[in-house]
């Protein structure tokens, strides 16, 4: 079984400008500290056809129990974007380390009018029997709280640029 989280908002910025804006270390960097990350790393690497963002977050938290049992109190999150040529699709890879979990999906950048909507799909897995279902809601309500918190950051940017 699997979890599907669609995000989505609306931008006032051009795809290009709202894609350079995700793309950036400074955005990054505060995802982290918006999200309470107790470090993050970024980096950024190019191809002729693509652009992949990388941003490694540690966490230090109370987990529930069954969490807690693979990870302790300590997360590792690698949030990994590859950027489409054109800017306006990227996949995203994320991996905990140490979790039977996996998370992948696409992010899409969508023009509308004068501003982009900003589509964020994901697919959560958890690879344990029995247990996997509460892993998967347990990812599934904890990225729904990152993203939200993420959108807030890009949607709070771009309300001071206009």
């Amino acid at each position: 079984m699997s979890k599907k989280i669609r995000n989505t908002t609306v931008i006032n910025a051009r795809v290009k400008e709202l894609a350079e804006f995700l793309q950036s270390k400074d955005f990054n960097l505060k995802k982290g500290d918006a999200t309470h990350a107790k470090s993050s790393k970024f980096t950024t690497s190019q191809t002729d056809d693509s652009i992949t963002t990388e941003l490694i977050r540690d966490f230090e938290r109370e987990l529930p129990e069954i969490v807690q049992s693979f990870l302790g109190n300590q997360i590792s999150v690698t949030e990994r974007f590859v950027w489409s040529e054109d800017l306006t699709a990227a996949e995203v890879i994320i991996e905990i380390k140490n979790a039977p979990l996996s998370i992948s999906g696409n992010l899409s950048l969508l023009p509308k009018n004068s501003a982009t909507e900003l589509v964020l799909d994901l697919e959560i897995s958890a690879s344990l029997p029995f247990f996997g279902e509460k892993i998967e809601n347990f990812a599934e309500k904890t990225w729904n709280d990152i993203s939200a918190i993420e959108f807030m950051l890009i949607e709070t940017a771009f309300k001071r640029q206009a």
